[in-house]
């Protein structure tokens, strides 16, 4: 190997490894990637990449459920959202899907950090009244809103927001429905964090186990938010009780028997904002 060579070599390895400490341990990347374009390509971001303004995130909407409620994108923050594509009357791969999507349900039943949404890419025959017979026919699991509205909309959200082709939704044939198959995550920022077929079991598991990462994060958020509260607490109470201390050797000097009766023993509410659910 020619001097040249070497030098070439060490350049790139150096390159590598600056690469290495620049994204870590201060800011790593995120466990799960994040889907930014249509391409659908993952890419692995730090929380900082993550958090900047420019980050594809699933935006504003306003469609009807199947109990006749107005559900807007508020459902999702906060939450993870597992989204999806289907009609009622799709009889291909929204049967498999559907069913692969209660089981999923089911297994985080009672867990209120999941929400499900399937919008209809047919609403001029899903009227909210046709939904909700079609969820009580499949006695589809809570948690689970089955979403129509108009359609521009619809293929509006679809396309813009959740990166998934509906073809022209006229014939619904082989290549049009490969496209409605897909499943799409979010977490609780609206993020894209995965893509999975809906009818395969294999992704659906896989779907599984990426909601438990991310509900971990939530959690893990959660923990963080309630020590920062609890120390900002403890200081509050150490500086009520510095002046009550101050306070009474003031008091002292005055000829006053001592402080403030109520000195020291307020302490400042704190509101505590609910999740949007």
């Amino acid at each position: 190997m020619s001097a040249r060579s070497v030098l070439v070599s060490l350049g790139v390895l150096g390159l590598l490894v600056a690469a290495v400490l620049l994204r870590s341990p201060a800011d790593p990347p995120e466990t799960l990637p994040f889907y930014r374009s249509a391409d659908l390509t993952p890419e692995w971001l730090t929380a900082g990449e993550a958090a900047s303004d420019g980050m594809h995130r699933a935006g504003a909407f306003a469609f009807e459920n199947q109990h006749a409620e107005v559900v807007t994108e508020a459902a999702l923050v906060g939450r993870i959202a597992v989204v999806n594509f289907f009609f009622t009357q799709c009889t291909g791969i929204c049967p498999t899907t559907r069913a692969n999507l209660a089981r999923l349900r089911e297994e985080f039943a009672g867990e209120d950090g999941l929400v499900l949404a399937s919008f209809s890419v047919m609403p001029e025959m899903d009227s909210h009244e046709v939904l909700h017979t079609y969820a009580e026919a499949h006695d589809l699991p809570v948690g689970w809103h089955l979403l129509t509205g108009t359609e521009s909309e619809i293929r509006r959200v679809a396309s813009d927001d959740y990166f998934v082709n509906l073809a022209d939704g006229t014939a619904y044939g082989v290549d049009d429905l490969q496209h409605t198959e897909n499943v799409v995550l979010l977490d609780a920022h609206r993020r894209i964090r995965g893509v999975y077929a809906g009818t395969l079991r294999l992704d659906m598991e896989r779907l599984a186990d990426d909601i438990r990462v991310l509900l971990g994060e939530i959690a893990a958020h959660d923990h963080a938010r309630h020590d920062d509260a609890r120390h900002d607490d403890a200081r509050h109470d150490a500086a009520t009780h510095d002046a009550a201390t101050h306070g009474t050797e003031d008091a002292g000097r005055d000829g006053v028997s001592g402080p403030d009766p109520d000195l020291g023993s307020k302490r400042v509410g704190r509101a505590r904002a609910k999740p949007t659910r």
